[in-house]
């Protein structure tokens, strides 16, 4: 890649503006959420030494590709398909559902629990080639920073707490958290902005 290439500046238009519209309610209309897990150690301090060996818990990611949402984050001491469509069914009576969900190999989104599912209610799923984490490049990003931005930086006694801390970081990541991805807005204000927006059906 040459020096060149990042003087370049595209000259703006009527018809470059109309197509940016164009891609921008397209993929509105046709969102994908993308799905992951997030491994992490629940370290205990020694007056729990009932616990004090460190028990695993999951985090299962949720975000939206078209409003950078951490739409949620759910954190159990292990997360099975039937517990992922569970979270899905509760997202659905808030948000509802998109047309396609993105995700890793993951066995509890390969299993029969959520491929019936998805087919029951329409849902694409679409997974990702084996080994190519980048396919799914949001929420691996996105996961690399809960791990260095919340998960790494307390130390949770109790599941309860990771839970209480977790969410509260996904609060502060939507609500306070400008993305130039989206024009210098919050994933949350972002998300508002497009739920007040006719969207073009563009009948594809």
């Amino acid at each position: 890649m040459s020096e060149t290439c990042y003087r370049y500046q595209a000259k703006a238009s009527d018809e470059n503006g109309r197509i940016a519209d164009w891609l921008m309610r397209l993929t509105t209309t046709y969102r994908d959420w993308g799905l992951g897990l997030c491994f992490l150690y629940l370290r205990r301090p020694p007056v729990f030494d009932r616990t004090a060996e460190g028990r695993a818990i999951k985090c299962l990611v949720v975000v939206d590709d078209a409003t950078h949402e951490a739409v949620a984050i759910e954190v159990e001491r292990a997360i099975s398909g039937h517990g992922v469509t569970r979270v899905l069914d509760r997202l659905a009576i808030s948000r509802g559902l998109p047309q396609v969900i993105r995700t890793d190999n993951g066995k509890e989104f390969c299993g029969k629990a959520m491929v019936t599912w998805a087919h029951a209610r329409g849902v694409q799923l679409r997974l990702i080639q084996p080994g190519k984490p980048n396919r799914n490049a949001y929420v691996e990003s996105f996961n690399g920073r809960l791990r260095d931005e919340c998960l790494n930086k307390h130390w949770f006694p109790t599941l309860l707490h990771a839970r209480t801390e977790i969410e509260r970081w996904r609060r502060e990541y939507n609500e306070e958290r400008p993305k130039k991805a989206i024009g210098g807005m919050t994933p949350s204000a972002y998300a508002q902005q497009l739920a007040n927006t006719d969207i073009i059906n563009t009948g594809l």
